[in-house]
């Protein structure tokens, strides 16, 4: 007892001597009783379930936790500094006396918090608590745009993609394997698979030998695949080897279909494989078996192998983040970061501030639609339509009852769905007897099409958000949009340089998720301590001003009775030595 209370004394001192520490000014301010309520279901998580001793509350655990991102440290120099920071101590919850948790124990709770969406709670509950200090945030207009996060794991090329995804393969096999199937696992031709031991490097051949080597790998993959497939069969539908086998099974197989054209017999098996053109190769490239679901992410000049990041964000605050694989399209993250802020935070902006890349009238359409018309999508639109200085869709008219009206004044009733991939609407057609004699063909139709063919107009089904974009992107207020788009360029380099935003720090999609949050929610606690003492250094300031005010702004009394003392003092001194003035 003696030791807690000189252990409370001396926290009590360290906090009154450190009122602007950033973790005093979060206990301070801050409640996170939803939070730790949250993560009470990790007891059940934990060997021996509820019944066991608390070996470390919650509490500390999601205490040091939000240490760890508030500071951008590994777990190892978290605990490092748990155990000799008196301030991280007091803030996490441990007295003098206790013995902190270790490395293993926070990277165990950080791994359940990951599995159950628990920096869900993390993120929505601090910026809540922010927005009733800051209650102008839930009405501002936000910003959006996507970075890279870097995979832990380095790009492999297809030789190594095979290979790694065949030992994955094997290993799991060989566990497994019963002697039925023994006879097919030693029928693999493994020096082909994995090379001979004295094998050139890879980086050292010629494109051609490179090319055959791949090929040949490639080739000798096909028999364990199908070896993999025909045991999974054979394995109980729901055991855990299954499971396990025919992940790796389905790795494989999408690395061969991605990269290779294969050949087949008269019995439709695979038994060769060459290499694909690389214009026609499948969707989300794999670009590492550690990290699968990291892909190539083609921003500008850059490829990297990772994953894409979309956050929105006013000029303060971070309001929603979201990860994808790296190639996934940037405007593919703007109406999930919108619905779940209307999900979580119960509100939308009233204006969504993007680049070019949402200028297209389906995802002005698909914002109306998401925020049922609340929020306005601002994005500068795409050129889209319009050949050179001949008419576009928008030179058209299209009234009330369907019908497409030239700028001749020739009216088309003939329309037809159209079947585009990426086309939504309807074409219309406009006959050779309609444009006949037209006196602006010249603006309608090239010459090498006129007049020998019909005109068509595509309209998309979005014509109403198009036009209604563009008489937006002419005003006064579009520009001032888009000079306040750049903040989010501001925030974006905050994240990646001082919040451990730029690299992945484990494998996998959710992972990567649960880190940009717990980085972005660590962001804003930062910010928001800055405008709190922004605030009260303003606060000092002006005082200091109201008191030199009133001093300058003083009675001249004071001043007269100053010269009267001083008056009245040198007359008690006349005659005396000391204060005689001097002779001569």
């Amino acid at each position: 007892m003696k030791t807690r209370a000189i252990g409370d004394a001396l926290y009590a001192e360290l906090v009154s001597q450190n009122p602007e520490h950033l973790l005093v000014l979060i206990e301070e301010r801050f409640d996170f009783t939803p939070l730790f309520l949250a993560a009470d279901g990790y007891r059940l998580y934990q060997t021996g379930g509820r019944g066991q001793p608390e070996s470390h509350a919650v509490s500390a655990l999601c205490r040091a936790l939000l240490v760890k991102y508030l500071y951008n440290w590994s777990l190892t120099k978290t605990i490092e500094q748990l155990q000799l920071n008196l301030l991280v101590r007091w803030f996490v919850g441990y007295g003098l006396h206790e013995t902190p948790m270790s490395r293993a124990t926070l990277q165990r709770f950080a791994a359940w918090c990951a599995e159950t969406d628990l920096d869900r709670t993390f993120f929505s509950d601090v910026l809540l608590q922010i927005r009733e200090d800051h209650p102008d945030e839930a009405e501002k207009v936000q910003a959006g745009d996507t970075f890279a996060l870097h995979s832990r794991a380095r790009p492999q090329s297809r030789t190594e993609l095979l290979r790694t995804a065949s030992q994955r393969i094997l290993e799991q096999v060989e566990r497994e394997l019963d002697d039925a199937h023994m006879p097919l696992l030693e029928a693999l031709d493994r020096n082909a698979l994995f090379g001979p031991e004295d094998e050139t490097r890879e980086y050292l051949l010629p494109p051609k030998v490179r090319t055959a080597r791949e090929e040949a790998t490639a080739t000798a993959a096909l028999p364990l695949l199908a070896l993999a497939r025909t045991y999974a069969e054979c394995l109980p539908p729901a055991a855990l080897p299954r499971l396990a086998l025919e992940r790796h099974t389905r790795l494989l197989e999408k690395i061969l279909l991605d990269e290779f054209v294969l050949t087949m017999d008269g019995q439709g098996v695979a038994v060769g494989a060459t290499l694909r053109d690389k214009h026609v190769k499948g969707a989300y490239v794999i670009g590492s078996v550690k990290d699968p679901e990291a892909t190539f992410r083609n921003h500008g000049k850059r490829s990297d192998l990772g994953y894409n990041i979309s956050i929105t964000a006013t000029d303060r605050f971070i309001h929603e983040t979201g990860a994808a694989t790296g190639a996934e399209p940037d405007s593919q993250g703007i109406v999930p970061l919108l619905t779940r802020q209307q999900e979580h935070l119960e509100s939308v902006p009233p204006r969504f501030l993007y680049d070019q890349a949402a200028g297209y009238p389906k995802f002005f359409a698909q914002v109306e639609y998401a925020t049922k018309g609340r929020t306005q999508l601002v994005a500068r639109m795409v050129k889209a339509g319009r050949t050179g200085d001949l008419f576009g869709p928008l030179d058209f008219t299209l009234d009330d009852s369907g019908r497409l009206i030239c700028p001749n004044g020739q009216v088309s009733s003939t329309c037809y769905r159209s079947r585009g991939k990426d086309r939504s609407g309807w074409t219309y057609r406009f006959t050779l007897e309609q444009c006949a004699g037209c006196p602006i063909m010249d603006m309608c139709r090239e010459k090498s099409k006129k007049p020998a063919k019909y005109r068509q107009v595509f309209i998309t089904d979005y014509l109403y958000n198009q036009r209604e974009a563009l008489a937006y992107q002419a005003t006064e207020e579009f520009e001032q949009d888009m000079k306040r788009r750049a903040d989010i360029e501001r925030i974006i380099a905050a994240l990646v340089r001082y919040n451990g935003a730029r690299r992945a720090d484990s494998y996998g999609l959710r992972k990567a998720d649960f880190q940009v949050r717990m980085a972005a929610t660590a962001y804003n606690l930062r910010r928001w301590a800055e405008l709190l003492r922004e605030e009260k250094r303003e606060k000092r300031r002006q005082q200091r001003e109201r008191k030199a005010e009133a001093l300058a702004y003083a009675p001249d009394m004071g001043n007269g009775s100053g010269a009267q003392a001083s008056e009245s003092a040198t007359e008690r001194n006349k005659g005396d030595p000391v204060h005689a003035p001097p002779v001569g």
